[in-house]
């Protein structure tokens, strides 16, 4: 079963429950199953999570997908922010997954390519604690 939906999930969460999930992905895929799960960003602490997903990140997030800025420098623009600035953000969330950044010939292009971000800052002792961010 397919969802049309591409969700990313952020939460807080033990590094060996990543590696335990991937293992179980690929004992699925081995037996013929499909594996249709969200893409998931895990912090080890609360606060990693929420001084990577701030303010700042979250008015990033919303403007890349709004607007589609074709490059890094007309997001900055944007954003009334240093070229920089956003540079070192983008390549943040990128080596976290959460961005894509095409070459141009322009320069870069961020991308967001999900449709739904979910936060769950609590996640390793709140269930309840989730928190649904439309970028």
């Amino acid at each position: 079963m397919t969802h049309d939906t591409r969700t990313l999930i952020v939460t807080v969460g033990d590094p060996d429950d990543t590696y335990a999930d991937g293992r179980e992905a690929v004992e699925r895929l081995a037996e013929g199953d499909a594996v249709d799960e969200p893409a998931t960003v895990r912090f080890a602490t609360s606060d990693q999570l929420t001084a990577v997903f701030d303010a700042e990140t979250y008015e990033l997030l919303r403007t890349i997908r709004s607007e589609r800025p074709a490059t890094t420098a007309a997001l900055a623009a944007r954003l009334d922010r240093t070229e920089r600035a956003v540079a070192r953000s983008l390549d943040t969330l990128a080596s976290l997954g959460v961005v894509r950044l095409r070459e141009t010939d322009d320069g870069r292009r961020p991308v967001f390519p999900y449709d739904d971000l979910v936060v769950r800052p609590l996640a390793s002792g709140d269930d309840h604690a989730e928190t649904t961010a439309a970028p």
